[in-house]
């Protein structure tokens, strides 16, 4: 009977157990059947009240002060005790050690030379030389020189060429002056190959021309500088040619500054030449030579820098029959527009020495007894500017007008040699322009242009001067171990006069050179040169071709 109450709660709690499970599993059942776009936010109204201020009650900031503490006696009371102490060490001695710094190590030097090769043209070549050890104060030593051609452009042997050249130097370097000293001997032959079309003579001696020249030179100058520089020169010089010209020049020169402050100073520069000639048809005679420059050199304003003085030179020739005393401005500025741009002026004149050795290094097809006459530079105007393009390109530009007094022209003659003719009064305008490329100790590359106009009185041609000029010079150093060097001329606009008196345009004149050199050492290395790579043989002087292509190769060692 006590359990029928209970039967009822039973039924109860089991119809809802089932009513309870029910609903979960059709709950469940529309978590996995809900539509696709579950999740999508519904539009709804956000209202945003700016005006609302949240204000906070203000913070109570009345804090309590704690009270100090009363003073209390430490107890039992603290005695200090204080005793002096004396510590006594025994003398000790450091041992300093003083660091040495290493010498710096000299890079050695090689004094000794030699170096030799041999080319087409049957040539050969050859140098050498010898110098003594380093020292503070002193150098002696000797060099020599000399490149042969057994063969030349025209006949073999008969157009062949050669120079030899020894020179001797000695050098004396005093707290106060060094002393200078040098001795030299110069041999040059050729042949008078310039009788084409006619055929060869049969006597080859009889085109043959040698000179010899020798040369002494002592110099003095201050070893520092200082308020009062000087350098003064006596050198003489004798020349002697196949047919018993000779010339004999004595020549002292002088030159020295002296400062009156940091920006100016005083110019002299003063020389003499004593000139002894004699030809084979021309009796012995003298010529006198002297030229004086003085200037002030000042600087009137910054950046701008004038030189003010004036040129005199005094005439005592033989030919020479103008006036024997000639005054000449002298006029330079420069003005430094910024640091990298200099703009240049000058304003100048003088006599220029020519003499036996001056046509015979230039043309050493002149015949005997040439007229020689000093060239008077009458004006001379010179202006433009140079400056910087960037870290490595320099430029260079400008133009100079000139007017020249007895200026010297060569003109062949019925031997096959050129004689002296001269113009009385000829003006030169010259426009140039430079470009150098330089990278510091790896290569440079230098390129200029000249272009010349000439107005003579007297000839209707300046015969053998040409009308323009390029040249690009090049060297570059590959990886430390290949040195290449290159040359290239262009020049042209040459007019010659032919034995009939007849006008001939010489064709242009194109020149290119290489060298390379490979270092197998700090002291050998071997070389290989070709000159005129275009083989072309051109004419500086009408009738004298030059030679073609060439090829030389050697070897040089350091010692």
């Amino acid at each position: 009977m006590t359990n029928k109450p209970i039967i009822p709660f039973l039924v109860v709690l089991i119809v809802t157990y089932v009513i309870l499970m029910t609903s979960s599993m059709e709950l469940r059942a529309q978590d996995k059947l809900e539509p696709a776009d579950e999740g999508e936010i519904k539009d709804v109204q956000v209202e945003i009240l700016k005006d609302r201020k949240v204000s906070v009650p203000p913070a109570q900031r009345a804090f309590k002060k704690i009270p100090p503490q009363p003073f209390q006696h430490i107890i039992p009371p603290v005695d200090y005790n204080i005793t002096n102490f004396k510590v006594s060490t025994g003398e000790y001695i450091p041992k300093i050690r003083i660091l040495k710094i290493k010498n710096e190590e000299i890079d050695k030097l090689y004094g000794n030379y030699l170096s030799a090769g041999f080319g087409n043209y049957a040539s050969y070549f050859g140098e050498g030389s010898f110098s003594s050890k380093r020292s503070k104060n002193r150098l002696l030593g000797v060099h020599g020189y000399t490149r042969a051609f057994v063969n030349g452009p025209v006949d073999g042997k008969n157009s062949g060429a050669s120079n030899t050249d020894i020179n001797l130097f000695g050098k004396r370097m005093g707290s106060v002056c060094t002393i200078v000293g040098r001795g030299n001997w110069n041999y040059r032959s050729a042949n008078f190959y310039g009788y084409r079309p006619q055929p060869p003579p049969a006597d080859k001696n009889a085109i043959r021309q040698t000179y010899n020249e020798f040369n002494v030179n002592g110099m003095i100058y201050n070893s520092v500088n200082g308020d009062f520089n000087f350098n003064a020169q006596l050198n003489y010089t004798l020349i002697m040619d196949r047919y018993s010209a000779y010339e004999g020049d004595a020549f002292v020169k002088f030159n020295s500054d002296i400062a009156i402050n940091e920006t100016s100073k005083v110019l002299i520069l003063a020389d003499y030449s004593f000139m002894n000639r004699k030809d084979v048809s021309i009796p012995e005679f003298n010529r006198h030579l002297i030229r004086l420059n003085s200037g002030y050199y000042f600087s009137p304003i910054d950046k701008i820098n004038v030189l003010a003085g004036f040129n005199i030179a005094v005439v005592d020739d033989k030919y020479d029959k103008s006036k024997k005393v000639h005054f000449y401005p002298e006029i330079k500025v420069n003005a430094d527009i910024n640091a990298s741009l200099r703009v240049f002026f000058e304003v100048t004149g003088n006599i220029d020495k020519v003499n036996l050795q001056t046509i015979a290094n230039e043309n050493i097809w002149v015949d005997t007894n040439a007229k020689i006459l000093n060239t008077n530079r009458a004006l001379e105007i010179i202006g433009g500017f140079k400056g910087k393009i960037g870290s490595k390109t320099s430029l260079k530009t400008g133009m100079s007008y000139t007017k020249f007094n007895q200026l010297y022209f060569y003109n062949l003659t019925d031997q096959n040699k050129f004689n002296l003719i001269y113009d009385g009064n000829t003006k030169r305008t010259n426009p140039y322009v430079s470009i150098t490329y330089s990278l510091n100790q790896i290569g440079e590359f230098i390129l200029r242009g000249d272009y010349y106009f000439y107005n003579a009185k007297d000839l209707t041609n300046v015969w053998h001067r040409p009308a323009y000029r390029l040249t690009l010079d090049a060297k570059y150093f590959f990886y430390k171990k290949i040195l290449l060097t290159s040359s290239f001329v262009a020049q042209g606009g040459i007019k010659a006069l032919n034995k009939d008196n007849e006008t001939v345009n010489l064709n242009t004149a194109l020149d290119l050179n290489i060298k390379g050199r490979y270092f197998l050492s700090s002291k050998t290395s071997f070389f290989l040169e070709l000159n005129n790579i275009f083989n072309n043989k051109y004419q500086i002087f009408l009738g004298y071709p030059v030679r073609g292509f060439q090829i030389t190769g050697g070897f040089s060692w350091s010692f």
